[in-house]
């Protein structure tokens, strides 16, 4: 499978590159972007700091959405992707939930999950969705679907 950035490329490209970030765009038919992804995955049991302060990865994301919808972010070929302001925007953070991280998202007004193993929402001014993913439930949903597929194998 053809991929960039470790994701697969027949869905996508990789355009962008920063600081624990990537920003992936989706494409329609092979048309135009229609959709920012910016997936922050951050180092298990990191203690980040509280909201507001410059290390908070939902932030962090967020402003990275911000910065290409100006135009101040190129695609990894250097490339300026046309109506960026446009574009609807999803920020996925994978990380532990910590104190700090989940004071985070309770700044930011989201959602917890059912299972208490991650928080979602929508911020308005952003337009962006936004969902924080504990490593715990990635592992366990990752366990969980391949359970499945190696059980329909016999």
């Amino acid at each position: 499978m053809d991929t960039q950035g470790g994701l697969p490329s027949r869905y996508g490209q990789v355009l962008s590159k920063k600081g624990g970030c990537v920003i992936y765009a989706f494409t329609v038919r092979g048309l135009a972007v229609d959709k920012l992804l910016i997936i922050a995955v951050k180092r298990p049991m990191r203690n980040v700091p509280e909201a507001g302060e410059d290390k908070d990865p939902i932030e962090q994301a967020l402003n990275y959405l911000e910065e290409f919808r100006e135009g101040k972010v190129k695609s990894v070929n250097g490339r300026i992707i046309p109506n960026p302001s446009d574009l609807p925007g999803c920020c996925y953070i994978i990380c532990d939930l910590t104190d700090s991280i989940i004071n985070c998202c309770k700044v930011m007004d989201l959602t917890v999950t059912d299972d208490h193993m991650g928080y979602f929402g929508f911020h308005k001014t952003y337009k962006a969705y936004i969902e924080v993913v504990s490593y715990d439930r990635l592992v366990d949903n990752a366990k969980k679907q391949n359970q499945a597929f190696f059980e329909k194998l016999g």
